[in-house]
Order: C-alpha cells, then sequence, then structure tokens
C-alpha cells in the first residue's frame, strides 16, 4: 500500500526534529558531567583548604579568587543548562505541534469488527468507514475521505506476540483500529459530533493525536472522572481539560457557568 506524499514529507520532517532533541539531549549530558566534575574539583580544594593550617593570608586570598572564578564558572555553566532545557522542552513542544497539525483532520475510530480476507487495501477499509458513518451515525451525504488504514500488524499472531488480548467469547482478535484523514476539517468536526450524540453501540470515534498529547490527557483523567461525578461538564480540547458548570435551565438567566484549563 503506498503512501501519500505529504505522509512521507511530515515523516522526514519528525525525523529532523526528532535528531535535534537528540543532539540537544547528547549536549545537555556532556555539559552536565562537566560541571560535575568541577564540582568535584571545587569540593577537593575546599577539603584541603580546611586540613592545612600553612595557608598565609596571601595564599588565602588567592583560593578565595579562585573559588569565586570557579563559582563563577558554574554559574555560566548552569545557566547553559537551563537555556538548553528550555531549547529542548521548545523544540518537542514544536514536534508536538506538528504531528497534531498533521492530524488535524483525523478521527481514530475503534472497535470496527475487521476481516483481512476482504479488507486488503486502504480502499477497502475507505468503504467500511463509508458504511459505518450512514448506517451507525445516520450521515448519508457522501464524505469525502482522502486517506483511510487500520493501525497496527494485519497479522493476528504478530499482536497476540505484542500483548494485544483476545476475544475470550469469540476466541477472535481484537479488531484494529481505523484511521481515517477526511478531506475537511469541519466534515471531521461533524461526524465527532454526531458520534457523541448517536453513541453507536461498540465503536468509538475519537481524534487523532500525537503521543505526548495523548499522554498529557491521560495523566488529567482523574480530573475529568471526578468532575462527571459532581456532575459537571469535562471534556478535552487537545491537552487541556475544560471543566463547566451545567446550566440551570429552570432557574434565571443569571446562573452561573465556569470554565478551569488544566494546562501542562
Amino acid at each position: 500500500m503506498g503512501e501519500g506524499k505529504d505522509f512521507v514529507t511530515l515523516k522526514t520532517v519528525n525525523s529532523l526534529l526528532e535528531a535535534q532533541v537528540n543532539a540537544f539531549k547528547s549536549a545537555f549530558q556532556m555539559m552536565f558531567q562537566d560541571v560535575k566534575e568541577e564540582l568535584k574539583a571545587i569540593k577537593t580544594d575546599i577539603g584541603d583548604l580546611k586540613n592545612s593550617a600553612q595557608f598565609s593570608m596571601g595564599q588565602v586570598d588567592d583560593l578565595q579568587e579562585k573559588v569565586k572564578s570557579i563559582e563563577k564558572t558554574v554559574n555560566s555553566k548552569k545557566q547553559n543548562i537551563e537555556d538548553i532545557t528550555d531549547s529542548l522542552d521548545a523544540v518537542e513542544s514544536h514536534l508536538e505541534y506538528i504531528e497534531n497539525q498533521s492530524r488535524r483532520n483525523n478521527i481514530k475510530i475503534m472497535g470496527v469488527p475487521e476481516d483481512i480476507s476482504t479488507e486488503k487495501t486502504w480502499d477497502d477499509t475507505e468503504d467500511v468507514v463509508k458504511k459505518l458513518i450512514k448506517e451507525e451515525l445516520g450521515i448519508e451525504e457522501e464524505v469525502e475521505i482522502e486517506r483511510c488504514h487500520r493501525v497496527g500488524d494485519a497479522n493476528p499472531a504478530n499482536r497476540r506476540k505484542k500483548g494485544n488480548s483476545s476475544n475470550q467469547n469469540g476466541g477472535n482478535e481484537k479488531p484494529r483500529s481505523i484511521v481515517a484523514k477526511f478531506a475537511k476539517w469541519k466534515t471531521k468536526e461533524f461526524i465527532l459530533k454526531t458520534a457523541r450524540n448517536k453513541k453507536p453501540q461498540g465503536i468509538v470515534f475519537v481524534g487523532d493525536f500525537s503521543q505526548r498529547t495523548l499522554d498529557k490527557r491521560a495523566a488529567k483523567i482523574p480530573d475529568l472522572i471526578k468532575a462527571r461525578k459532581e456532575g459537571k461538564i469535562a471534556y478535552f480540547i487537545m491537552d487541556r481539560l475544560i471543566v463547566k458548570n451545567k446550566v440551570n435551565t429552570k432557574g434565571s438567566q443569571n446562573s452561573s457557568e465556569s470554565e478551569v484549563f488544566f494546562k501542562t
């Protein structure tokens, strides 16, 4: 199965950015090791000072100047480390942004039955998704899909080796998720909104995000569950958890509504 030119270009960009991140990490580690060695030397010098009573005042002054010089060097190294750390965070954030932008029109669909004997190409998977949208979501309009494919190894035996559990009732392997890229962002948003309202049995429609964003969202799941148990509206926008108080439609127009953004 071939991939689109935009997919190959994105992969190249991601590889270059990841190489830059690795370079920053390597520089950070080298600089950190230098600081450790210099701090060790300082400790040795100070120990020698304490154990010796033969230094003249002039020698003590010289050593004090040396300590001040070393402290200045250490502070400079620490600042460099902070600068590198900030640069590394900026590069990783930019990489996350680019990846999420590339997935902006994507929907990840989980729980769709899979038959590898009939679903052999991306076009076959696209037909499955279009049928699903019509039958499960009731959207009759034809949607334009740029690319559609299953995620993961097509061989069930390989998936078992990687720890993908099987269905205990029927013995069938858990179907792989589908990622569908729609031609328009508005189409993707409409489908997600419809899926949230329809709640098709056993099938889940969600946005497609980078692993870093998914990790941030996962860390906030307890806050989301807590807010919903308290009767509040809670949902994610990218890696932000938004919590709102439900408006009392029976009361006055002054019913309060608040938003809480949990940012990383």
